[in-house]
């Protein structure tokens, strides 16, 4: 609901993203989802107010440029379900899906992150299903965070599957358990800020283009992604 801490904190993620200059990719519907689309939507209107182009962000609402900066920056990939019916009203611009295996390959291909919020079974396949692609090389390598205002419960699953080896201590490089959405649009800006391209070879390969020399740890291995 609006008035939660998770709902807060995915608001204030989606104003920090678009103003970091990211586009922010959801579900379309209610709750964690209308969150982000709502940040992204508030913060273009405060944006117009600023530069003096509205007297106030109502009036920014209606104007063109508004909705054609919302269709830019907030984009909806809806699932055809019985209890959801319609996109939360901050959309811009939405595609609506059957099949979640065919939502999941465009959430994958469209993004150049992906930030999990809490939620349900679908928030955690959806979540796993990034990383175990992203691990095996069938999606683009990008950062992934889990948003929690306490990730604790998810820290404790990664090292019991870790302590039982059925994943390895380089599996959890994959992702970054953060408890603010600053944090959260930090990792993504920091990968960026690091990373110039990402090419993808014949034999299966990622090439990896820098733009600059990596920070070390004294053990000589890079303190990132």
């Amino acid at each position: 609901k609006p008035h939660s801490t998770e709902y807060r904190l995915a608001h204030e993620l989606g104003v920090l993203l678009y103003r970091s200059g990211f586009a922010v990719v959801t579900g379309a519907s209610r709750g964690i989802m209308q969150a982000a689309n709502q940040g992204v939507a508030d913060a273009i209107a405060a944006r117009l107010v600023e530069k003096h182009k509205t007297s106030s962000l109502e009036a920014a609402r209606q104007t063109p440029v508004y909705q054609k900066l919302l269709k830019n920056h907030s984009v909806g990939l809806s699932i055809s379900l019985p209890m959801e019916v319609e996109n939360n009203p901050y959309v811009g611009v939405s595609a609506t899906f059957h099949y979640f295996m065919v939502r999941k390959f465009f959430f994958g291909t469209l993004s150049s992150g992906f930030i999990a919020c809490e939620g349900g079974w679908g928030t955690r396949d959806e979540l796993f299903e990034i990383l175990t692609l992203v691990q095996t090389g069938k999606a683009p390598v990008m950062p992934i965070v889990y948003l929690s205002p306490n990730p604790e419960h998810l820290k404790r699953d990664f090292h019991h599957a870790l302590s039982k080896k059925y994943i390895s201590s380089e599996d959890l490089r994959l992702i970054r358990l953060v408890k603010t959405p600053e944090q959260a649009a930090q990792e993504i800006i920091r990968f960026y800020r690091e990373v110039k391209t990402i090419t993808y070879e014949k034999d299966q390969g990622v090439r990896i283009t820098l733009k600059r020399v990596p920070a070390t740890k004294n053990n000589g291995r890079w303190n990132g992604y």
